[in-house]
């Protein structure tokens, strides 16, 4: 009698254990923050898609000398119209982000490295 009354406290105890670890899973998978995926589809507040291009300088600058442009980013931008390091200067980062679909860098130090290279 007493070995069973042992036993049972034990499976009683792994039980409690075992609900509660689930309990603090779940609670830890609600909090999570997925991070919603962006999907640029040409048109954006700053750039709405039209029938005219956009004006490209005469003279373009090779944006991928700032730190965090690469070929691809460096594509989108000449595309939207960036060009040059003084339109890059003067653009706002929010519209970058959204351009280029950024996730890892912060398009302020794209902005500050192109208004030294303008200049």
């Amino acid at each position: 009698m007493k070995n069973d009354s042992i036993r049972y406290y034990w499976l009683g105890f792994i039980a409690a254990l075992v609900g509660v670890g689930w309990l603090i899973w779940l609670y830890r998978k609600q909090r999570e923050v997925t991070p919603t995926p962006l999907y640029i589809t040409g048109r954006t507040a700053a750039y709405p898609m039209s029938d005219e291009k956009p004006e490209v300088p005469l003279r373009q600058d090779d944006l991928t000398q700032i730190q965090g442009i690469g070929p691809s980013y460096a594509s989108r931008l000449n595309e939207a119209g960036i060009g040059t390091y003084s339109q890059l200067a003067e653009a706002n980062p929010d519209d970058l982000r959204q351009i280029t679909g950024v996730t890892r860098w912060d398009p302020t130090e794209w902005i500050e490295q192109a208004r030294s290279l303008a200049s």
